[in-house]
């Protein structure tokens, strides 16, 4: 009896220790000033404060089992076991994936759904795209197809494109990109000059901005036009705006993909675009400092596929039209609209090569992908 009652009562105390630390860390991270995205903390940001809850013990587990049953989440064929940092999965990318894949959590509002080509109720075309978009539902990291989204859990050596000197990672997880206790920027992307895995996001002082509201403004680099607490739907494509154009290399959504890809991004005359000839700025895409206007002014591009996507010499219809950098408060096309990263790439990934958001799945072009359909929603040829 004696064995029994010991047990019995290390149990109930663990179980109390275990509360007590959840309820002091949720309290901390409430009243922190260094708050998180949407789902990363207790209550958002906003006015309404919605309460979308993400506590200590949904991804961490201090003893490894409760009540005699494992704390390991039960998916990809991880049954139990204890890892690294007192995760509940095996990897990093399992456990994000726990609920951003199916949200096996069971959240209510569910949060978005990152994985595999089918989609959680309410998205239809998410801003991110999806990781795994060209492999199975379910499939176990890393995706059987990674030439069509950024390769998370792949193993191995990972050359970043784009990097001079060439930057190899040990491996490339979700939290590489996001802070999984969050940031201020948008998303919980990393910023404000912070370092991991070798990489500095940013500059210091440097973070996304972003506003939720139905009303538009141009204050913050990203507008989600919808009342927060609508859950995934505010992530779609529609409901995502680009409002501020950074005025440096290590400003605004550019800035931060700039982190990993630093050859990618810059402006006109930077070595990495295209050097100081002022005949010939740009040997890269431009990124920053240049516009639609200036774009048709040198006879290189035109806004005709920007809305509907519906002219005859358009690469797709595309009805939530180019995703740009627009720094008025209207959608008016006007010609101050700027190409970013994300004019081409989905962030995630894509059904399309290289994470791309336009193309038809053909044989022509290179790795299943017409390319130059992207290329026509500004070059209209």
């Amino acid at each position: 009896m004696f064995p029994y009652l010991l047990s019995h009562t290390v149990e109930r105390i663990s179980q109390t220790c275990l509360l007590t630390l959840t309820l002091i860390l949720t309290i901390i991270l409430t009243f922190s000033p260094a708050y998180a995205g949407e789902y990363h903390i207790k209550k958002e940001r906003t006015t309404a404060k919605t309460s979308e809850l993400l506590v200590c013990s949904q991804c961490h587990t201090m003893h490894g089992s409760q009540g005699s049953a494992s704390m390991v989440y039960q998916k990809y064929g991880v049954t139990t076991g204890v890892y690294i940092k007192l995760l509940r999965q095996a990897t990093i990318v399992q456990l994000c994936l726990y609920c951003h894949d199916g949200n096996s959590g069971g959240l209510s509002p569910p949060p978005p759904d990152i994985w595999g080509p089918t989609l959680a109720t309410g998205q239809t075309n998410p801003s991110a795209g999806s990781l795994c978009s060209g492999g199975p539902d379910g499939a176990t990291p890393p995706c059987s197809d990674i030439t069509t989204s950024h390769t998370v859990g792949a193993a191995g050596l990972i050359p970043i494109p784009g990097t001079n000197p060439v930057v190899n990672l040990a491996e490339f997880t979700c939290v590489n990109c996001h802070s999984p206790h969050g940031t201020t920027s948008y998303r919980n992307l990393r910023d404000n000059g912070s370092a991991y895995a070798g990489i500095t996001f940013m500059a210091t002082g440097e973070t996304i901005t972003y506003s939720m509201s139905a009303i538009e403004n141009n204050t913050s680099y990203v507008n989600i036009l919808v009342a927060p607490g609508l859950g995934v739907n505010k992530y779609e494509t529609s409901n995502v705006l680009f409002k501020t154009v950074p005025t440096t290399s290590t400003a605004g959504i550019q800035g931060f993909c700039r982190s990993c890809h630093n050859l990618f991004h810059g402006a006109g005359g930077d070595s990495n675009m295209g050097g100081p000839e002022t005949a010939a700025p740009w040997t890269r895409h431009p990124t920053r400092n240049t516009n639609i206007t200036t774009g048709a002014a040198n006879l290189h591009a035109d806004s005709t596929c920007w809305t509907t996507g519906t002219a005859a010499n358009c690469g797709e219809a595309f009805t939530a039209r180019v995703r740009h950098i627009d720094p008025d408060i209207t959608s008016t096309i006007d010609g101050d609209e700027t190409p970013f990263c994300l004019t081409c790439h989905r962030a995630h990934g894509s059904t399309r090569h290289s994470n791309l958001v336009f193309g038809a799945a053909t044989s022509l072009g290179g790795a299943g992908t017409k390319m130059r359909d992207t290329c026509q929603q500004c070059h209209n040829q």
